[in-house]
């Protein structure tokens, strides 16, 4: 199969390793020809584990001009986000960022205006967006069936986070919370894009299982909540998040017509005041347990679980969109929304 996409990856951490490369590597017609880190021997060890020979340096410009990708990953921590992006837009590839998207909404606002003075394609990692559950309830909501959207709730708490890979997960800009927030952030702003933060409440409940290497005081906040409004009040949204219970990861959507609950890595039930009949609520109650068992026992996985995951699903809904196939979805509009709220919160 020829090749229809040459990507440069920037960064050659843990993300790069785990998440983008298996995918990279799964998607047809995809070359990776260029690995930059400001580490050249994490560059090299990284190129090692791939086929052919990809173009290695720790000067973003002068890579590539040698490597000529027409697909740029930027994957460092995010307070080299914006000067990274600049770079491989000047260059005139289109780029996908990791979350979260910029440290600041002015930053995320200039990288997305350079995107557009570019005439490329900016899109930030909110692999959340395309997990099972969320595409269904937005197929489901796109019906009409609840009637105009008048909030969205996000939940979630887990008190497990033993398979955190670094202390820099704890230690980075609002700690692991806040390095995981966009998750939950791009999920709300996906419904009702006009809401504003209204107010944040924060506290340190200490009941969280770490792995063993971390501390008790790497965590200053493992208990979230925040409440969001548009600026006339018609729409509403709520986010609780927690590491101190185990509640699965569920977004309720409500219109004045009724109410879709969805899990993202599971399904999409209708709320009704009505009980769900026994077979129905012990069917769903298993595959709930069922999935939060997968994402920790890979005997447990159904099909392949790097095709089958979110990270495949954007990566490949990202290159569609770049050869003109789809809309783009978490683009770079959405990246400036998502990032103010997140500068706001934490």
């Amino acid at each position: 199969m020829s090749t229809s996409h040459r990507v440069a990856l920037v960064g050659c951490g843990l993300a790069a390793r785990d998440l983008h490369i298996p995918v990279l590597r799964a998607l047809p017609g995809v070359e990776i020809v260029a690995l930059c880190d400001r580490d050249l021997e994490a560059a090299n060890t990284l190129a090692a584990s791939l086929p052919g020979s990809p173009h290695l340096g720790t000067d973003l410009s002068s890579l590539l001009m040698e490597s000529t990708p027409d697909v740029v990953l930027i994957l460092p921590p995010t307070a080299s986000h914006e000067p990274l992006t600049l770079v491989a837009l000047h260059a005139g590839a289109p780029v996908l960022v990791e979350k979260p998207f910029a440290e600041t909404t002015a930053a995320a606002e200039r990288m997305r205006d350079a995107a557009k003075r570019a005439d490329r394609l900016l899109s930030v990692v909110h692999n959340a967006l395309f997990t099972e559950g969320a595409m269904e309830l937005r197929a489901r909501v796109a019906t009409g069936q609840i009637g105009d959207l008048q909030s969205v709730e996000y939940l979630t708490s887990s008190r497990n986070q033993t398979f955190v890979p670094h202390e820099w997960y704890f230690t980075t800009r609002g700690g692991r919370l806040g390095e995981t927030l966009p998750h939950a952030l791009c999920l709300i702003d996906e419904w009702i894009p006009d809401l504003v933060v209204r107010s944040v409440q924060t506290a340190r409940l200490g009941k969280a299982i770490l792995p063993e290497w971390g501390k008790k005081e790497m965590i200053r906040v493992d208990d979230l909540r925040v409440e969001f409004a548009t600026p006339d009040g018609t729409q509403l949204g709520s986010l609780w998040y927690s590491l101190n219970s185990w509640l699965p990861t569920t977004v309720i959507v409500s219109g004045q017509k009724g109410h879709f609950a969805a899990q993202p890595f599971g399904g999409v039930h209708e709320l009704s005041t009505e009980p769900p009949p026994i077979r129905e609520a012990v069917g769903a109650l298993l595959e709930r347990i069922r999935l939060g068992l997968a994402r920790r026992l890979p005997f447990m996985k159904r099909g392949n679980a790097v095709e089958d995951s979110s990270h495949y699903a954007q990566l490949a809904h990202f290159f569609s969109a770049i050869r003109g196939e789809t809309t783009l979805r978490a683009d770079a509009d959405s990246a400036v929304r998502v990032t103010r709220h997140w500068e706001t919160i934490v």
